[in-house]
């Protein structure tokens, strides 16, 4: 066989806008819409919470070729794993820096709630503020 990547990397930007990194050329089939609601529903977010990027093959990863409904089967599950695994490291960094186990997103305010109370903890927009600062302590 030959080699069929279908690659997406997620960013928690500055915000919390989630932002979508592929390759997805859109000729006629709307990636960014596809990739923006696969991403919101697994993050269990608001579309208005997700950027796609510009689609660079430069910057962003190998999304393979782009052919019929291949698109949105092969860079869709890319971007639904690569959401999944980014919504379980949101809730294990809410729950530590709050200290509250028991989190979950509140898609309407995008921020971290707590499970059992359903008063917010953690907005994505603080948690993204937090990231960014620890990564230019470690760079400066």
């Amino acid at each position: 066989g030959h080699r069929n990547p279908a690659t997406v990397a997620l960013e928690l930007g500055a915000h919390g806008k989630v932002l979508v990194h592929a390759s997805a050329v859109d000729m006629g089939q709307d990636p960014a819409q596809m990739l923006t609601q696969i991403v919101a529903g697994e993050l269990h977010l608001l579309p208005t919470s997700i950027r796609v990027s510009p689609i660079d093959t430069l910057i962003t990863p190998d999304s393979g070729i782009t052919s019929a409904s291949r698109t949105v089967f092969y860079v869709g599950n890319a971007a639904g794993l690569a959401a999944r695994r980014l919504y379980e490291l949101l809730l294990t960094a809410a729950a530590e820096l709050t200290g509250i186990s028991q989190v979950e997103i509140d898609p309407h305010c995008a921020a971290f709630v707590n499970a059992e109370t359903g008063s917010v903890v953690l907005t994505l927009a603080s948690l993204a503020d937090l990231a960014q600062q620890r990564r230019d302590c470690r760079s400066g």
